[in-house]
């Protein structure tokens, strides 16, 4: 039976073979103000080959209406770690770095942290 439904099947004489159920049958498409993918029955109903789907009157998108009204993280140890952000690191530290190839594009979102830190090696 279904998990968490206390309703009792139908007998068996009120069920229908797959088969049965579907000849004859028209394939009938939601309305508005029907559960998506709920029958549709009376005015309105999309002509024949129109494949619509239309979401429910009371559907609510789960989209953001603006930004968060706050936008800021707490400071952690971990931002100023300088094994993940290397322009925190003193001289000393980078100046122990092997030779460092910097690969960054116009569109990369760190392009300015990778200039500056092009920037501080090659001053070392």
């Amino acid at each position: 039976g279904d998990l968490g439904s206390s309703r009792p099947h139908p007998p068996d004489s009120a069920r229908k073979s797959l088969s049965e159920a579907a000849g004859g049958l028209q394939e009938e498409q939601p309305s508005p103000s029907s559960p998506l993918g709920a029958p549709h029955h009376g005015e309105g109903t999309p002509k024949d080959g129109e494949d619509t789907l239309e979401y429910p009157d009371e559907f609510q998108p789960l989209r953001s209406r603006g930004p968060p009204a706050c936008f800021e993280l707490p400071p952690a140890p971990l931002a100023r770690n300088p094994y993940m952000s290397p322009l925190l690191a003193p001289d000393g530290m980078l100046g122990g770095l092997p030779p460092v190839h910097l690969v960054a594009c116009a569109l990369d979102p760190m392009l300015d942290d990778s200039v500056a830190l092009a920037r501080r090696l090659r001053a070392l």
